[in-house]
């Protein structure tokens, strides 16, 4: 019950500071719109960083009969593509799934698409390595792994502050004909 109410407070608080950075986000793009900045330049849009890591704190529901709800931990990093406006990337990601009886690892090579502004798509083949708590005949707690490979598909929204980047984000997993959903914040630097 913990984790819940951890969650949702989680939650709760990356909508609200999300809303606040992208009104501040907005009210600098209006003051800076046809301003020249000390170079001369004219502010017309975000420079592109070739690399971004990030750390993702969120939770991740399962969509089934028994749907849980787990606490979720990431990194992730992407390389930004020189082509058609950098508007591919490739990267590499890893999530920690944790709850009461049960963790999980999630590996993925995803492919970010940004299509304007600050959205972010992505698409990744996905490794998962299980584990489930349970209680042998002896009364001792083991760790039964198992392996699964899967699916995601996603969306981002990256507010850039300078090179610090905060995305809310959200995706969905698919494996064994099971699908959940990861929801939460990225906290990202581009270098």
């Amino acid at each position: 019950m913990r984790t819940k109410s951890f969650i949702t407070l989680l939650l709760a608080f990356t909508f609200i500071f999300s809303f606040n950075i992208l009104q501040a986000q907005e009210h600098d793009e209006h003051h800076e719109d046809g301003h020249d900045d000390e170079h001369g330049d004219t502010h017309s849009e975000h420079h592109v960083s070739k690399h971004h890591a990030a750390l993702f704190l969120g939770a991740t529901t399962t969509m089934s009969e028994h749907s849980t709800t787990l606490f979720t931990a990431g990194l992730d990093y992407e390389f930004r593509l020189p082509f058609a406006h950098n508007m591919f990337g490739i990267g590499l990601g890893a999530e920690y799934l944790y709850g009461e009886e049960v963790q999980e690892f999630i590996f993925g090579v995803p492919i970010f698409i940004h299509p304007f502004a600050g959205v972010k798509l992505n698409v990744a083949p996905l490794y998962a390595m299980a584990g489930h708590e349970h209680v042998d005949h002896d009364g001792h707690t083991e760790v039964e792994w198992s392996n699964h490979f899967g699916f995601r598909g996603g969306l981002a929204y990256d507010i850039h502050l300078g090179k610090f980047s905060i995305s809310p984000t959200f995706n969905a997993d698919f494996f064994d004909g099971n699908v959940s959903l990861v929801y939460g914040l990225g906290f990202g630097l581009g270098f």
